[in-house]
């Protein structure tokens, strides 16, 4: 509660009733309490004295230094001229000082005070409260506010009482704010302001034109918006005051902290205090002087110079840059590209700097520089079968500029790179059953170089695993076309629970050599050097030394199908001219289950299909298949074996030679 103190007069009182009164005063200095109603009164001339007590009352000083008093109820108090001093009491009510210089006290409510000419003192504690002020009015108008608030227009001071923490908001005029014991925001908005914390953990805002500010007690904030404007901190106030700025600035003394703000290329420094100097988005020069100082360059491509001490130097983002003043022999510098951490002991002092994501350092007989550091992996993964161009790693490098990109290593050829971003891609289509590594393991190993604008490089090694898809095998399909250069394998037989089919080479759909539209070959048969040039792999997809097809390396895929040329059952033909043996001794038409180590495809074909049992066709020819000779995978003296389905005899023929062929589908 606001108390009223009146000054000692010597007046005439004017006696009233309970009733609604209307009174007016003399010349000289009357005093009038209306007691209850609703009451009228006019001072008229005099330093008058009027209590409206309760009610809704009507008080006008007239002329004077008049002192008013309004209440309990909705008053209106009028000052007229005069320095007057008006009470609004309870309610809302309203009080107009008029000419001179007025004190108001709102009271409890929702006031409107009204101060007209001279400088007026408003003394709000409700935050309804509306304060109204022509800017003729007076050049020294202030507030005194228990509760936040904001200088109307035409106001030109105002202060903050109690221990609350309140916001106190000035206007476009050049003005005083003064916060009060607790933590308050003050703002000064557009002039030439004067800001004064007061004790507490203060945020001071001066707005635009060149302000002052002083913090106090407690540890402040504080917010620049123009490279001239003061702060001012006492030694004592605060152990960790900041200032947040948009604009190049030095800390003064006794402030602690600088952090730069927007997005301006601006420049901060400290002071002899352990600075912490943050920098914003852009390109900054940070310098920390005396003290053990933090610098935090973030983003943009920063110069920090710690200055006197060990200082902890942070670069960002960017390629950044510490800055020392003395000569390299100086310094003792050393790098750790993991941490991306140089140590920097100063020889004459004994100090160390930290410095962290840091390219350069800057001496001043010359520089120290880093080259990029890769963030990418050293591993990634493909499946088979993927196309050629598709992208298959990124190479990423942090701490540095203008990098272009390169490949090298033992299977670098398989690859392509963006010389710009790193992406790299494939320039094979990778099939894991046949791989073309340079270990034959279906691991494509290649490094990427990045170069950067200083010819700074390094390296990553990158292995690339192409991964097995599993494949759904055709095998027992009546017939599987193997497109335009290999025709068709049709009349498929199942000897032992193997898939063996007829190669129709010509893909006519039968064994007659009358080439099919849209296929390449015009025969059936072919040499054996033709299929030295496609079964060259084990069951792995890993090709043989040689090169020529053998027992072990018999596989080949062809458009997509995996298939073998059968074997004879040795690893190299022993006689020229022999007669084949049944497989197991009995043909496996009729249920044999015996099982040769070295498995004769083509004499099992020939033992189930006639041998030297009951087969299902004369000769031993399955129905569909040509009745002649057909090329094993067996090698003989002269070349390859061939078997006669005809006759189950084995021979020892040369390769040059063309016979017909059948296939083993996996």
């Amino acid at each position: 509660m606001n108390t009223l103190t009146f000054p000692t007069r010597k007046i005439a009182i004017q006696p009233f009733t309970a009733n609604n009164d209307r009174r007016n005063g003399t010349s000289g200095p009357d005093r009038f309490d209306g007691l209850s109603g609703n009451d009228t009164i006019l001072g008229l001339a005099g330093n008058d004295t009027i209590l409206g007590s309760d009610g809704a009352d009507s008080l006008n000083g007239g002329s004077g230094n008049d002192a008013l008093s309004g209440g309990k109820g909705r008053d209106t108090l009028i000052g007229d001229t005069g320095n007057d001093y008006l009470d609004g009491g309870n309610d809302n009510d309203s009080l107009v000082g008029g000419d001179g210089q007025d004190t108001f006290l709102g009271g409890l409510g929702a006031d409107t005070l009204v101060g007209g000419n001279g400088n007026d003192l408003y003394q709000i504690n409700d935050i309804s409260d509306q304060l109204v002020e022509s800017a003729s009015g007076g050049s020294k108008d202030g507030v005194k506010a228990s509760v936040s608030a904001t200088l109307p227009t035409g106001l030109e001071n105002g202060a903050l009482s109690g221990e609350q923490d309140l916001t106190l908001t000035g206007n476009i005029l050049n003005n005083q704010l003064i916060g009060n014991n607790g933590a308050n925001l003050l703002q000064g908005l557009d002039g030439v302001d004067s800001l004064a914390g007061g004790a507490g953990d203060d945020t001071l805002d001066g707005g635009g034109g060149i302000d002052r500010l002083f913090g106090g007690d407690g540890s402040d904030v504080y917010l620049v918006n123009n490279s001239q404007d003061s702060v001012s901190e006492a030694p004592g106030e605060g152990d960790n005051d900041s200032i947040q700025t948009n604009s190049t600035f030095t800390l003064p003394d006794n402030v602690e902290t600088l952090i730069l703000t927007g997005e301006a290329t601006i420049d901060g420094s400290g002071n002899v205090l352990g600075n912490l100097l943050e920098g914003n988005a852009a390109a900054n020069q940070l310098a920390g002087d005396d003290g053990d100082d933090t610098l935090n360059g973030n983003a943009g491509n920063d110069t920090l110079d710690g200055g006197a001490g060990s200082n902890l130097l942070n670069g960002g983002a960017g390629s950044d840059t510490v800055y020392y003043s003395g000569v390299q022999a100086d310094y003792d510098p050393r790098y750790d590209a993991d941490s991306r951490t140089w140590l920097i002991d100063n020889l004459n002092t004994g100090d160390t700097d930290q410095a962290v994501d840091v390219e350069r350092l800057q001496f001043a007989d010359g520089e120290l520089t880093v080259g990029p550091v890769f963030s990418s992996g050293a591993t990634a993964t493909v499946a088979e079968n993927t196309a050629s161009s598709t992208p298959v790693y990124t190479a990423t490098v942090e701490d540095a500029t203008g990098v272009s990109y390169s490949l090298l290593g033992a299977d670098a050829a398989k690859f392509g790179i963006d010389l710009n971003n790193g992406t790299v891609s494939l320039a094979f289509q990778p099939d894991y059953e046949h791989p073309t590594d340079n270990g034959g393991n279906n691991v494509y190993d290649f490094s990427v170089r990045a170069t950067d604008a200083d010819g700074n490089a390094i390296e990553q090694a990158v292995a690339l695993t192409v991964t097995d898809v599993a494949v759904e095998s055709p095998a027992g399909q009546a017939v599987i076309d193997l497109g335009a250069d290999y025709g068709k394998l049709i009349k498929p037989v199942n000897v032992d629970g193997h898939w063996y089919y007829y190669w129709d080479r010509t893909g006519d759909g039968s064994s007659a050599d009358t080439r099919a539209a849209g296929y390449s070959n015009t025969t059936d048969y072919t040499t054996h050097d033709v299929l030295d040039g496609l079964f060259t792999q084990d069951i792995n997809g890993v090709s043989g030394g040689s090169g020529d097809t053998n027992d072990t390396y018999r596989y080949a895929t062809l458009n997509g199908v995996e298939v073998a040329l059968p074997t004879v059952g040795e690893t190299v033909l022993s006689y020229g001219y022999q007669p084949g043996s049944a497989v197991g001794g009995s043909p496996a038409s009729a249920g044999s289950t015996a099982v040769n180590p070295a498995y004769d495809g083509l004499l099992a074909i020939w033992d189930a299909y006639n041998g030297t049992g009951t087969g299902t066709d004369i000769y031993g020819t399955p129905s569909g298949w040509y009745g002649y000779y057909y090329w094993s995978a067996t090698p003989s003296p002269s070349g390859h074996a061939l078997v006669g389905l005809v006759n189950g005899y084995v021979y020892d023929y040369y390769d040059n030679s063309s016979y017909h062929v059948a296939l083993e589908v996996l």
